[in-house]
């Protein structure tokens, strides 16, 4: 039995993503690639390269969108694609946290709905008049495991921050 999640917890999400990346610094960054087919199989032959803030590529498209457009008339008989790969930079540079900021963000969603799922259990059970949250095992169970995955989150954000910490002082 698989279990769906609501939409507010993707939003939820999206909110704590936003919130740490805001919190380190992290900035998003596209690499866009236009390039032709080859004449051979296969074969790819790169016409230009952005490495831009991608709210400089949002706000300048149509530049790219352009000089695509360039590419295919001047190179009629080959497909011309343009490719947009994301990346996260700090200060500038790639420093390779994208898995620890993975780690994180899961960590914090795991919390978010743990929490839910215990307020709505606790709620639920309040109508009944034999429940007592100071004795009852599920809940108490469900608090520790909630303690220990907040341990977990404040680990992993010390983790980046000294990350960050350690690159800015590398950079400097």
């Amino acid at each position: 039995m698989s279990k769906q999640e609501s939409i507010s917890d993707f939003y939820e999400m999206a909110k704590e993503i936003a919130k740490v990346e805001k919190k380190l610094d992290i900035e998003h960054w596209d690499v866009i690639t236009i390039s032709r087919t080859g004449d051979k199989e296969g074969d790819y032959v790169g016409l230009y390269k952005y490495d831009l803030p991608r709210r400089i590529a949002e706000k300048y498209d149509w530049v790219i969108r352009w000089r695509t457009a360039r590419f295919q008339c001047q190179y009629p008989r080959y497909n011309v694609r343009c490719y947009h790969s994301p990346y996260r930079k700090v200060m500038g540079n790639n420093i390779g946290m994208q898995e620890d900021l993975n780690k994180f963000i899961a960590a914090k969603a795991l919390v978010s709905k743990q929490k839910n799922r215990l307020e709505k259990y606790i709620a639920k059970q309040k109508e009944s008049i034999f429940y007592d949250e100071a004795t009852d095992e599920l809940t108490i169970q469900a608090k520790a495991k909630l303690e220990r995955n907040i341990q977990n989150v404040a680990q992993a954000e010390a983790r980046l921050i000294e990350k960050v910490k350690q690159f800015k002082a590398q950079h400097q």
